[in-house]
């Protein structure tokens, strides 16, 4: 499930959002993390870079990198996905991001802020994705099920 907290500063702060993700992932990542096969998934389709090891990475642009020069939008989902108490605002990530925090959310529960991305939650066939996960709007504790309520809420709690 993903539970979002729509609005600016105030919000991020009341949940301890992150908002230097880059830094915050440069200091705590694990070797580890490289070895599972969703984290190499999400960073050869976002970064279109492959994991060699847990210290080097092949990009197609930049060639060898460690991991400190993966884009933010990785390095946001790589954290979703292995800590249990990451926060950070879905403007830190892409649309090209938007299919893996699905999956993530659909494997566990992950919350986010939004200060007013309008993360397009739309499948390619312009439907909503689907009864699961569920999407909790933490202001009014309600859920989201379409694209068009997802506009709506953002658009009354973004200040």
């Amino acid at each position: 499930m993903l539970s979002v907290l729509h609005g600016g500063i105030e919000e991020r702060q009341k949940l301890k959002s992150i908002n230097n993700v880059d830094a915050y992932f440069d200091n705590n990542y694990l070797d580890e993390w490289f070895e599972d096969n969703f984290v190499k998934e999400m960073v050869l389709k976002i970064d279109k870079t492959v994991v060699i090891s847990p210290h080097l990475m092949q990009s197609p642009i930049l060639g060898p990198i460690p991991p400190s020069r993966l884009s933010g939008g990785v390095k946001a989902l790589i954290c979703y996905f292995k800590e249990d108490d990451f926060i950070t605002d879905l403007t830190r990530m892409g649309s090209n991001c938007t299919d893996f925090l699905i999956e993530i959310a659909r494997r566990k529960k992950i919350t986010s802020t939004n200060s007013g991305y309008a993360f397009n939650f739309m499948k390619a066939d312009n439907s909503f994705w689907g009864k699961e996960p569920k999407v909790l709007c933490l202001n009014d504790m309600e859920y989201i099920e379409s694209q068009r309520e997802w506009i709506d809420k953002m658009s009354l709690f973004v200040k």
